[in-house]
């Protein structure tokens, strides 16, 4: 499954993701984020994607990550534990 990321990635966009994602809750599935495309990001919005790391039987990959996504991550201390630091 491919999960694109919108431009802005905020609290106030995260609700849709969020009813999407937790339809994956028990599914043994391979999860690929696109983040690409995100432009404005918040912490809230990164721990979504923490929050969908954590639920079991899934494998979550990143297929893009925009500099803005990588700096948040970076700013807020979650790249190791959202996986982008190699």
């Amino acid at each position: 499954m491919l999960v694109k990321l919108p431009e802005d990635f905020t609290i106030t966009s995260v609700g849709e993701l969020y009813q999407s994602l937790s339809d994956l809750v028990g599914i043994n599935e391979q999860v690929e984020i696109d983040g690409s495309a995100v432009e404005r990001v918040d912490a809230a919005a990164l721990q979504i994607i923490l929050a969908l790391q954590g639920i079991p039987g899934l494998d979550v990959a990143w297929s893009g990550i925009s500099p803005v996504l990588e700096e948040a991550a970076e700013l807020t201390g979650l790249s190791g534990p959202l996986g982008l630091v190699g």
